[in-house]
């Protein structure tokens, strides 16, 4: 599998691509808001919502880099990576600092997790990302990137 440049896709395959991760997005943010939380805590459950930090930010990166590259292809390429990486991290702290307010767990812990997530995923990703030029710099090496996203997780 391989992320290409979106222009070239048609209008209707780049609209679907935009309305299926905005849909995505808000299932995992349902899922953040609505999963019930065991009544009581373990070591285990404590491990899987860690977890589920990482994959559930992880997932909103990849669904952001997905729009960013149906709007805009090639163009800005770094800019979209870094927005994202912003824009993601910004979700999650105020994220946390909501849940603060309705009586929910809210840990700097779970933001760390979250950056961790978008980070390691936004690599992956790039991993697949042919709309980077060839050669690639050495920091955008898919072994480099595969590293970085092992080391964060």
């Amino acid at each position: 599998m391989t992320i290409t440049d979106s222009p070239g896709r048609s209008l209707f395959t780049r609209v679907r691509t935009v309305v299926a991760a905005l849909f995505g997005i808000l299932v995992l943010f349902a899922i953040i808001q609505f999963l019930p939380l065991p009544r009581h805590h373990h070591y285990f459950w404590d491990c899987i919502f860690d977890t589920g930090h990482i994959l559930i930010f992880g997932g909103l990166a990849v669904m952001l880099l997905l729009i960013l590259q149906s709007l805009f292809g090639s163009k800005w390429l770094r800019l979209q990576y870094i927005s994202v990486i912003f824009v993601a991290s910004t979700l999650g702290l105020l994220l946390e600092i909501w849940q603060g307010t309705i009586g929910r767990n809210s840990e700097w812990i779970d933001l760390t997790n979250d950056v961790v997530g978008i980070l390691a995923c936004s690599a992956i990703y790039a991993i697949f990302d042919r709309r980077h030029p060839e050669p690639r710099p050495r920091l955008l090496q898919p072994r480099v990137l595969a590293t970085m996203a092992a080391v964060l997780v």
